[in-house]
């Protein structure tokens, strides 16, 4: 999930993102009520490009990614929550991963509003998720095609520009960590409609640099810096209650071992500079 989470589309309209997949990853506001005590919940789906991971260009080919998110919030401990997220690729390319909800992933969440000044706060995000891919005949463990992950999340809210970041660490298979950090500013163009600019760049150990080919000779590249990344996220809110959304993301790796690697997988989806795009929509209530 998640992704370069992402922040995804729907890790701007939900609570997280990303992913998937890639979710860039914005902390979404931890909304006050007039009670201390409240029920939430989203669903969200998205027709994507492809399957991007963490900078990794999974499956260049167009994808259906869906997810439902609630929570419950009291003003003094801040907001619990329960998630599910799935893929579906609509093209047979990832045969090993099979097409419908070929991904699904589980995960449990915290999230905890800072107020630092009145325009100023600190949100925070805690997860943990379980990963699920049902058809897989890839690498597993103990003959179960998953593995989980943690998360933290944080951003900085403010009028002017957010600073954000993200810490990933893989603890069953890989025993891996990603760092994301990134800027982002959202604009309200007229009512009911806003634009989000963000730029942001990835860290990834040589556990999450398997996601990409691998050098001759090597299971992996060495750790390092992975990608720029330049997003726009489009919301027009219909309702209080229901908005579409859209976004187009150019990301190109910066790792030279990376970059070599990725141009030596011949016929196969990932690429070293390229543009991704997703249109979807999320009700919550």
């Amino acid at each position: 999930m998640r992704r370069l989470v992402t922040v995804s589309v729907f890790a701007c309209v939900m609570a997280t993102v990303a992913v998937g997949a890639e979710e860039p990853p914005v902390v979404a506001d931890e909304e006050e009520t007039d009670s201390p005590f409240a029920f939430d919940a989203t669903l969200a789906a998205d027709v994507t490009s492809g399957y991007l991971l963490y900078g990794a260009l999974m499956n260049s080919q167009p994808c259906v990614q869906s997810g439902v998110e609630a929570g419950a919030a009291y003003d003094a401990l801040g907001r619990f929550g329960v998630g599910a997220w799935s893929n579906s690729d609509l093209t047979g390319r990832r045969r090993q991963f099979g097409k419908a909800f070929n991904e699904n992933d589980f995960y449990l969440h915290y999230g905890r509003v800072f107020e630092i000044t009145e325009n100023v706060s600190f949100n925070l995000r805690a997860m943990h998720m379980w990963y699920w891919y049902p058809h897989s005949t890839g690498r597993t463990r103990k003959g179960c095609p998953s593995k989980r992950e943690l998360y933290l999340i944080g951003s900085l809210e403010n009028p002017v520009i957010v600073p954000y970041a993200m810490w990933t660490h893989e603890w069953e298979l890989t025993d891996g960590t990603y760092f994301e950090c990134g800027l982002r500013r959202r604009f309200e163009v007229v009512e009911g409609l806003s634009l989000t600019p963000a730029f942001s760049g990835n860290w990834l150990s040589h556990g999450y640099m398997t996601i990409f080919p691998a050098p001759a000779g090597e299971d992996a590249c060495e750790r390092g810096i992975g990608c720029l990344r330049l997003s726009l996220v489009a919301e027009y809110r219909l309702t209080d209650n229901f908005s579409i959304h859209a976004r187009v993301d150019g990301v190109s790796l910066v790792n030279d071992e990376l970059r070599g690697a990725v141009r030596e997988a011949h016929h196969s989806p990932y690429r070293t500079d390229f543009f991704w795009g997703s249109i979807g929509c999320s009700y919550s209530f």
